[in-house]
C-alpha cells in the first residue's frame, strides 16, 4: 500500500505482520484494542449507559 496523508492501515494483530524500517521521515503507531467482555467494561462508560437507561424511563420522560 502507497503511503498517503490521512491514509489508515489497520488489521489484527493476530495474523503475521512486519513492517519495513523507516529510512526518512516518521512512522506514527497507535496500538488499540476492544472487546465485548463485559468483564473489561470502563466505569465511566457503565456510568454513562446507566445516565442514558435512567434518561429513557418513563418517569424522566413526565417530568420533562
Amino acid at each position: 500500500m502507497r503511503p498517503q496523508c490521512g491514509r489508515l492501515v489497520s488489521f489484527n494483530a493476530g495474523h503475521y505482520h512486519g513492517v519495513k524500517a523507516v529510512t526518512g521521515g516518521r512512522r506514527c503507531a497507535l496500538a488499540v484494542w476492544w472487546t465485548l467482555d463485559e468483564r473489561f467494561n470502563e466505569r465511566e462508560r457503565l456510568k454513562a449507559y446507566a445516565l442514558l437507561d435512567n434518561m429513557n424511563s418513563p418517569n424522566v420522560k413526565e417530568e420533562l
